[in-house]
């Protein structure tokens, strides 16, 4: 799920369920010279800047819409998923 406002930019690219670690993220390809890049949606939705993190405040990583998406420290993101878990 993503927001009308989002959807024409990121209808552009061919985006598939990608599993990490933790959980499942919609992601797209990117190649860069020779390496190939994993984008995951919702960091390019919230131009997610280096060394911070997107947490999906619901706990449902497929739904993108921006009211769902916040950005955070790794720590806050850790503290958040914990109690989610509880």
């Amino acid at each position: 799920m993503v927001d009308d406002e989002d959807y024409e930019k990121l209808s552009k690219y061919k985006w598939y369920a990608k599993k990490s670690r933790y959980c499942t993220y919609v992601a797209r390809s990117q190649r860069v010279g020779k390496v190939v890049m994993t984008i995951r949606m919702h960091r390019e939705i919230m131009a997610c800047p280096k060394g911070m993190e997107v947490d999906h405040l619901n706990g449902d990583t497929f739904n993108n819409l921006r009211d769902n998406l916040e950005i955070v420290t790794k720590a806050e993101n850790i503290r958040r998923e914990m109690k989610r878990k509880q």
